[in-house]
């Protein structure tokens, strides 16, 4: 659910600001990563949801009477 993404994003983002020791480049550095994560995150569950739809797609195209 989108619910539980934006949970992971902000549990993502609140654990580097628990971090906060580190100097300001590691810290930049550090949200840049979770930030690519949770792009790549999307992204991959983007591609797994359209190729559900896609297999949905062709299911029904079968089931049609030719």
């Amino acid at each position: 659910t989108v619910s539980g993404l934006l949970q992971d994003a902000v549990s993502i983002v609140n654990k580097d600001k628990q971090n906060t020791n580190r100097d300001f480049p590691d810290l930049i550095d550090g949200m840049a990563r979770d930030f690519r994560n949770i792009i790549g995150y999307f992204f991959w569950l983007y591609k797994v949801t359209g190729l559900a739809a896609n297999m949905v797609n062709i299911w029904l195209f079968s089931l049609r009477p030719k």
